[in-house]
């Protein structure tokens, strides 16, 4: 089942009284200014660096998002498409003055943003760091294969030398 909410309510108390049960609600109106095109933008922009980062999110929801001109709205719906918990979802979503939901929608996209930009960094020093240890490895092995093989025909010459060392020892007597 798919719900959208149409607008914000507050939880009054629940009518049971009928053969199903019923919430009561109460509207909650938001405040603050909802069409500032600058929240606007500073908003997308945040959460299309957001976007860069993640594979979750595709290409047509961005170019849905940048056709949203009311910040509120905005904010609801890249809430909905945060990777973050329930609990921060619903406080972002209770929140009704529009600028203290613009501003904790930054606060979330800053540090979702800073995270992953330190795991990108920290996968590629491993990446690195396995690459770099592959390679050693692999030329380790190289010179172990090389050695083998002089070793090998330093160690028959030796035996050919030993025998004949031997074989002038016992002519000796």
């Amino acid at each position: 089942i798919l719900v959208e909410g149409v607008s914000r309510a507050e939880f009054v108390g629940l009518n049971d009284n009928d053969a199903c049960k019923r919430a009561l609600i109460r509207r909650r109106e938001e405040t603050g200014q909802d069409d500032n095109m600058a929240l606007t933008r500073v908003l997308m922009k945040h959460f299309n660096e957001y976007a860069e980062l993640t594979e979750s999110i595709g290409d047509d929801v961005v170019s849905f998002l940048e056709s949203v001109t009311h910040s509120g709205r905005l904010c609801d719906l890249i809430a909905m498409h945060l990777d973050i918990d329930v609990e921060r979802k619903q406080d972002i979503l209770a929140t009704a003055q529009i600028e203290s939901r613009v501003e904790k929608i930054m606060t979330l996209l800053q540090q979702e943003v800073e995270w992953m930009e330190i795991d990108q960094r920290i996968h590629s020093r491993v990446k690195k760091s396995i690459s770099k240890d592959q390679e050693n490895y692999f030329k380790n092995q190289k010179l172990k294969a090389i050695q083998q093989e002089l070793g090998d025909e330093d160690m028959e010459t030796g035996l050919l030398e030993a025998q004949k060392l031997k074989e002038r020892l016992d002519k000796a007597g």
